[in-house]
């Protein structure tokens, strides 16, 4: 029978080989049959840097995971764990999520209103793209704020 640490060994490994600021993607197929993420991974990746975790699959620890502030985005949650039910086989490759091709290395970002997959090869673009718009959306608030109509903002700074 295999010792317990050659069955976690994957998703340990996958935690230790990320680095500051990455967002680890659990690529699970949606499966529901326990959560394969929760509290002490969450503990060892964010003890690495780690930014968040995105699974395509169900999680477990969620309330321990919001007390430490953990970014984590799942289909939903379990009571279960992954031991002898889920096993990591492989990690830092190209996977497929709800269609989506997330490679090594792209940047994603993730918030309550969702997830958005940049591709390097546009990463510089967007990311501009993006400070410009929160720019302009600053100068919005900042008018409106001040009294301006909100009419005005948007014909003024085009953004609202």
């Amino acid at each position: 029978m295999p010792s317990r640490s050659s069955k976690c060994g994957n998703e340990l490994e996958a935690i230790n080989s990320s680095e500051r600021d990455n967002i680890i993607v659990c690529a699970a197929s949606g499966s529901t049959r326990s959560g394969i993420w929760g509290e002490l991974l969450s503990t060892a990746a964010a003890i690495r840097g780690c930014a968040g975790v995105l699974v395509d699959g169900i999680i477990r620890d969620v309330t321990r995971m919001r007390e430490m502030g953990f970014p984590i985005f799942a289909r939903g949650q379990s009571r279960y764990d992954s031991l002898n039910r889920q096993r990591v086989t492989d990690f830092d490759l190209t996977i497929e999520l709800a269609g989506v091709v997330i490679q090594p290395g792209e940047l994603i970002a993730m918030d309550e209103d969702g997830i958005v997959l940049v591709p390097q090869h546009v990463e510089a673009k967007v990311v501009q793209a993006a400070w410009e718009k929160s720019q302009a959306e600053n100068q919005v608030r900042n008018a409106v704020a001040g009294g301006m109509p909100a009419t005005r903002a948007f014909a003024k700074y085009g953004v609202l």
